[in-house]
């Protein structure tokens, strides 16, 4: 028979196929070193197992009722089966570890660590199975937030770092009872070396008890926004108020309180150095008919970075005006010398009269102490002189007239 005849029978390629697919099996089992399986038994699939080494280990609980301890935070596991199954499980995810002690009461207990998401092609085992636990009932306490400024040494030449300001003020502290006494305070950190400005950061917080060893309890929140000033070098200075105008007739000054009493200017020490007083500072008394409490800005020197405050508060109080003679107030005579020799003509007591007006507990506590009356005689000779009595210094908040408003006097020598 020839060769293209045996090719074209059924039985000759079917006999070929099954002595070629003998010799590739044949060929594979050498390979792999096993021993070839008798002639129409199904080929072994091999199994292995394989290690998953500090899988997270979830744990599930009341945790607005209860705190637990005991529990470690992950698990071995291992997991047997195909190679094809434990490669697509690492490639898929979406398993857990897990103890539920949703239906447990306070107390110790031994729990089992429980799986799911892994295949049901593959046997899983846990390392440790089994678990002891802890349940207690958490309680909370209010505590106030303490925060730390470090490297305050390292902030520019000058510069001051003001008192942190924390918001919230105040945390809650979670725990169990035991754990929750023995608390001593709440505490965060801001570093501030070479700020020149205010920093602001978010901080977290951390617990301590008595010994400043740190408790591992939950705080709510557990980070708090800081803001802590930064200011350059300044230094205080006294201010004047400047009284333009005239109240309102009929009416005095009864009180005009000022507060603060200093303000602070800021800037560089050599321009500091410059500053002695702030005196820009105007009120209008003609817009004041009522008692009213007024803010007024203040400015900042020329030199300065800012003032603070940036603005004063003046209380004023105004009530009706009266009025009070004051008798024999001293004449004080200016420009003249002891050998020239002075004496009065008129009036010839050398006192005045002053009528003061304000209001009714000003005027009440003044007396001739509280002026200054004199009158200029420098550069006069010999001779008789009529000459103007001025009131040099006298109380705020009210006003005066004098009588006489003239002296003559007559000067001895020359």
């Amino acid at each position: 028979m020839k060769i293209d005849q045996w090719l074209n029978s059924p039985w000759f390629v079917r006999i070929l196929a099954l002595f070629l697919a003998l010799m590739l099996w044949a060929n594979v089992n050498m390979e792999t070193g096993k021993n070839p399986a008798p002639v129409g038994s199904l080929p072994q699939i091999s199994r292995e197992t394989e290690a998953l080494s500090n899988v997270p280990l979830n744990v599930y609980y009341n945790q607005d009722k209860y705190v637990i301890s005991g529990l470690p935070q992950s698990v071995n596991v291992y997991v047997e089966g195909t190679s094809s199954v434990i490669r697509a499980m690492k490639a898929q995810g979406g398993y857990e570890v897990f103890v539920d002690l949703q239906h447990l009461t306070p107390g110790t207990h031994k729990v089992r660590v429980e799986h799911r998401g892994f295949s049901d092609k593959l046997t899983v085992k846990i390392d440790p199975a089994l678990l002891d636990v802890t349940i207690k009932e958490k309680v909370e306490q209010i505590m106030s937030v303490d925060i730390q400024i470090v490297n305050k040494d390292k902030l520019p030449e000058g510069y001051i770092a003001e008192e942190p300001i924390s918001v919230p003020k105040s945390v809650a502290v979670r725990g169990s009872l035991e754990d929750v006494q023995k608390i001593a305070f709440v505490e965060g950190y801001v570093d501030v070396a070479g700020a020149k400005d205010t920093v602001e950061v978010d901080v977290p917080l951390k617990v301590f008890d008595h010994n400043g060893e740190e408790l591992k309890l939950e705080i709510v929140p557990a980070v708090v926004e800081v803001k802590v000033p930064i200011s350059p070098p300044n230094k205080k200075v006294p201010y004047k108020i400047n009284r333009k105008g005239n109240l309102p007739k009929g009416l005095s000054i009864q009180s005009f309180e000022v507060t603060p009493s200093e303000i602070t200017v800021y800037g560089t020490k050599e321009n500091l150095e410059k500053i002695k007083m702030i005196e820009d500072i105007d009120i209008d008394l003609s817009k004041i008919d009522e008692d009213q409490t007024i803010e007024v800005k203040v400015p900042v020197p020329a030199g300065a970075i800012k003032v603070n405050p940036e603005v004063l508060t003046i209380r004023v109080d105004v009530e009706p005006e009266e009025s009070k003679t004051i008798s024999n107030v001293p004449i004080k005579i200016n420009g003249v010398s002891n050998t020239q020799g002075v004496s009065f003509i008129t009036p010839e007591n050398g006192h005045v009269n002053l009528t003061i007006y304000g209001a009714k507990k000003v005027i009440e506590q003044i007396g001739p102490e509280d002026f200054d009356v004199r009158l200029n005689a420098g550069g006069l000779s010999k001779g008789e002189y009529e000459i103007d009595i001025n009131v040099v210094s006298g109380p705020q908040d009210i006003r005066w007239e004098i009588r006489p408003s003239k002296a003559q006097i007559e000067i001895l020598n020359d």
